[in-house]
């Protein structure tokens, strides 16, 4: 076999790891960059990935009423798993099927907002109800969201219906610091909650998350964690990684370095999403032989220390 055809045989990592059969990737800030494009090498990386007959999953906190872009942003792709996870869709032939839609009733994402108000005080939201193509969110009139795709809209009518999701931001907190909040005053029965960089606290129905969306698909598919690789960036990746990390894969589940929550929230229970006597790496870490600012993914011996 010639070098070319071995490293495509194999997913980069420590040697003679084989190739997964799903992969999946967030999209704003992981594929698709801060001037809102994807690079030609991306697309191209991808379109091999498919060619190798592994399926390639959308996975994003996009709501479906932004289906359209995240087909632009994503060509090479077999499913989208939007909304956090409360909407899956194959779009593998020219009608798109919907596999999985969740969303939560308007009484219990009022009674959020309520609890995150009566701890914090005031909120800007916005509700995200609809999943036609390009559709608006609607919004208290002073929220501030970095996109126009949005209109001012009675708070009480906006939670007359279900939704996929509801945005909070709180003036005098970071998103990091109003999830904190929403952690120790909305129970998991009621609803999930996330953040994904926007500033706002993501509210969805109870159990959405990237995990149990990929979880849908895989079914769909006759798959388990252990055939799946995931990549994402933020807070709301997390669950997708501890999803993807919950068995024995043979192959490394990249965590990026950027954004130290993957690795914290593992439960040390769980599987690492690396081969066994291997973890990430940081050039931070005393002793790394890794290049400094290194886009890529390298990997530690937990026995000898030498880096890969």
């Amino acid at each position: 076999m010639s070098a070319r055809s071995e490293r495509i045989s194999h997913f980069p990592g420590p040697p003679s790891t084989p190739l997964p059969r799903l992969v999946a990737t967030d999209l704003d800030g992981t594929l698709v960059r801060g001037d809102e494009t994807v690079s030609d090498y991306s697309v191209r990386v991808l379109r091999k990935v498919r060619e190798a007959g592994i399926t390639v999953v959308g996975i994003t906190g996009r709501g479906p009423r932004l289906i359209e872009l995240c087909r632009r942003d994503l060509p090479e792709v077999d499913f989208f798993v939007l909304a956090q996870g409360a909407y899956v869709v194959d779009v593998r032939l020219s009608e798109p099927r919907v596999l999985h839609r969740q969303r939560i009733p308007g009484a219990d994402l009022a009674e959020v907002l309520r609890r995150l108000e009566d701890r914090v005080g005031p909120l800007s939201v916005l509700v995200e109800a609809s999943d036609e193509p390009r559709a608006p969110l609607w919004g208290d009139a002073h929220a501030v969201w970095p996109y126009p795709e949005w209109v001012p809209y009675d708070r009480a009518l906006a939670l007359s219906g279900p939704a996929y999701k509801g945005f909070a931001h709180a003036a005098d907190l970071t998103a990091d610091e109003l999830l904190a909040v929403a952690r120790t005053v909305v129970p998991p029965e009621l609803a999930s909650v996330t953040q994904a960089g926007l500033g706002y606290v993501e509210v969805t129905a109870p159990g959405v998350n990237k995990g149990s969306g990929l979880a849908v698909v895989a079914t769909e598919l006759g798959l388990t964690a252990d055939d799946c690789c995931v990549f994402g960036d933020m807070p709301n990746d997390v669950p997708m990684f501890a999803w993807a990390g919950g068995g024995g894969s043979p192959w490394p589940t990249p965590i990026p370095r950027c954004w130290p929550w993957p690795m914290r929230s593992r439960p040390a229970t769980t599987r690492t999403g690396w081969p066994p006597g291997w973890r990430p790496c940081s050039p931070a870490e005393p002793g790394c032989g890794c290049a400094s600012g290194s886009s890529r993914y390298r990997y530690r011996s937990t026995g000898t220390g030498r880096c890969r």
